[in-house]
């Protein structure tokens, strides 16, 4: 429970770290409150008398409250603008565009600041062939079909390796389009070069937004913003037809999804003589189209330097699958690699279309693996990053005053540095909305102990935090902030999809009533409630039946008539005690109590005594 609608079963999670503990502070011994008791015809109130409470987790706000507006900054990995998918068409090649290709250096372009750097890429005495590994997941699936480039076929699961193929949204020349693209990093995409920038002399690409395993929504893993934006010179030029394009994203989400190796290889006959797998998003005549993955398995009819070819037996058209990984399993060793991207799909005679990719060369290789992908990474220090906090409730709603059932979240190490063996200190909140800050109601301090590695991650299994009494029912997220120092501490907390949504119901009869069953008369009794409400009215009623009864249009147990014992105000730990004698008029009378109290228009009451005078 507790997580999103929508997320894929990814078989049992790593092993938790080692060495959870809760820090706890001994909270202050509360006194009672003492009123004067009406029905009992009280004397005067008696001392304060301590209550007998061992340690436990300090809760510093005993009421959720929504942080003022501006208080809670930006949320980590947020849209900067309107976002509606059905006003986004398929980028379609420029008509400019011509397959070919040519060498040369690459820019890259920095979304925030707007700065372009051209980088100049290695070329001449390389290998003839070259790849890097990917981050397999261990619970993922096989491939099985293999049709020699037939037609589509749709592909609703999203397990590994189908996770690391995602939907783009993007904006262009004030209008929205989509592509796909496919992970080769935690935090790098490739993509086609139309897809990031118009080329031909014209603008970058804006509000780029990437959902791996889209189906309509972002369920499965969420969302992340285009960052930084690479392309060839040449395309951005429009001088050749190069067209391939990399997005840097804020949030590393391969660390969940993984994400494929990419690798060059100069021989053609290793493209014409082995099968690859092509993956994308299509726009037209496909079923669940623009919101379902497709794939296809086959050879190729023709490699060139720059591109390759196949002939489809499709008579649908490829537009929005540009841009999409184009990989090979290599069935002696396991990984996939992503050697082009699909650069266009375009329908021959209603029942072929001829396929074209980018081939990956040794130039494109060497911006990923020497630049682009090292750039969005700290090589001194740790960066610590927070994702997918899961809570099992213990049912579909939890209520004030209970602890949930277990919660846990994802700890990568999002840097190539190596930090060893580190204790880190998170800090777990409860917040109105998945803007995880701290504003929000303070939960629990946890600390943990692992080594982490460069690109590491472990699932934290952590002490289940207790949902504050006085909450109010609704919708609430529970999120960690993590208070350990690390190379960037904008980062630092589960915001958004990462925060996990819990449901806090109304636990109406969970007010605690105590105190004796039987007294003299005469003799003074204590009534003491606790688990109520924090600062509120609070009544003690009293009826010789229990055969229930309305009160402020809520139930209670006992019965009509009723009478009121006592009133006053709770603390602010939720205690309150009722003092008093027991009259003579009761003697040899069995009575009901039960309490109630008020808070932000809702009553609350407790379990009822009986209380019968000797």
């Amino acid at each position: 429970m507790g997580r999103r609608k929508g997320a894929p079963s990814r078989g049992p999670p790593p092993e938790p770290a080692t060495s959870t503990i809760q820090e706890s502070k001994p909270q202050a011994m509360h006194k009672f409150i003492p009123l004067s008791v009406l029905f009992f015809a009280a004397p005067s109130a008696l001392e304060a008398q301590e209550g007998q409470y061992g340690p436990r987790a300090e809760v510093l706000k005993s009421q959720v409250v929504p942080a003022k507006a501006g208080e809670e900054g930006p949320k980590r990995y947020q849209r900067n603008f309107d976002f509606d998918p059905a006003s986004y068409r398929a980028k379609l090649v420029p008509a400019f565009a011509k397959a070919g290709g040519g060498s040369g250096p690459a820019v890259s372009y920095d979304v925030a600041t707007g700065e372009e750097t051209v980088i100049d890429l290695q070329r001449g005495g390389q290998p003839s062939s070259g790849y890097v590994v990917g981050r397999e997941l261990a619970d993922g699936v096989w491939e099985s079909l293999n049709r020699s480039f037939g037609q589509l076929q749709k592909m609703e699961d999203q397990h590994f390796p189908w996770s690391t193929h995602a939907r783009i949204f993007f904006t262009q020349s004030g209008q929205n389009y989509l592509c796909s693209g496919t992970l080769v990093d935690a935090r790098t995409l490739i993509t086609a070069g139309h897809c990031v920038h118009e080329g031909n002399g014209g603008n970058w690409s804006e509000n780029v937004y990437v959902s791996p395993a889209w189906d309509g929504d972002d369920d499965a893993f969420g969302s992340a913003n285009g960052v930084a934006l690479s392309a060839f010179q040449s395309w951005i030029q429009g001088a050749f037809g190069r067209d391939m394009g990399w997005i840097r994203l804020d949030r590393p989400v391969g660390f969940l999804t993984g994400w494929l190796g990419y690798g060059y290889n100069d021989d053609d006959n290793f493209f014409l003589n082995n099968n690859f797998w092509m993956t994308g998003y299509p726009e037209d005549c496909f079923d669940g189209a623009p919101d379902q993955l497709y794939y296809a398995n086959g050879n190729w009819d023709k490699a060139d330097p720059w591109y390759l070819e196949a002939d489809m037996g499709e008579g649908c058209k490829l537009d929005g699958m540009t841009g999409g990984g184009i990989y090979f399993v290599d069935v002696s060793y396991p990984p996939r690699f992503v050697y082009a991207t699909i650069w266009k799909g375009r329908g021959l005679f209603g029942t072929t279309t001829e396929m074209q990719a980018s081939r990956i060369d040794s130039e494109a290789f060497s911006l990923m693996y020497d630049t682009f992908i090292p750039e969005g990474y700290s090589t001194t220090q740790e960066d610590w990053v927070p994702m997918q906090a899961e809570v099992d409730m213990g049912g579909s709603v939890i209520y004030p005053g209970e602890a949930v059932t277990s919660f846990q979240y994802k700890l990568f190490n999002s840097s190539k540095f190596d930090p060893g063996l580190r204790t880190i200190a998170t800090s777990v909140y409860l917040s109105t909305n998945d803007n995880i800050s701290e504003y929000d109601t303070f939960l629990q301090s946890h600390t943990f102990a692992w080594n982490f590695g460069p690109m590491d991650g472990n699932t934290i299994t952590v002490p289940p935090p207790t949902i504050p009494q006085g909450t109010l029912p609704g919708e609430y997220f529970l999120g960690v902030i993590v208070d350990t120092d690390d190379a960037d501490p904008s980062n630092n907390d589960s915001d958004g999809w990462d925060a996990a949504g819990i449901t806090v119901g109304q636990n109406v009869d969970a007010i605690t009533l105590t105190g004796p069953a039987f007294a003299d008369v005469g003799s003074t009794v204590i009534y003491n409630v606790a688990d109520a409400p924090a600062s509120s009215p609070a009544w003690m009623y009293w009826s010789r039946s229990n055969t229930g009864t309305t009160i402020n249009g809520h139930p209670f147990e006992i019965g009509s008539p009723y009478g009121t014992v006592a009133t006053g105000t709770t603390s602010s730990t939720g205690t309150w005690s009722v003092v008093g004698t027991v009259p003579p008029a009761l003697s040899g009378v069995k009575i009901w109590l039960e309490v109630r109290v008020d808070s932000a228009g809702i009553t609350y009451d407790s379990n009822t005594k009986t209380l019968r005078a000797n």
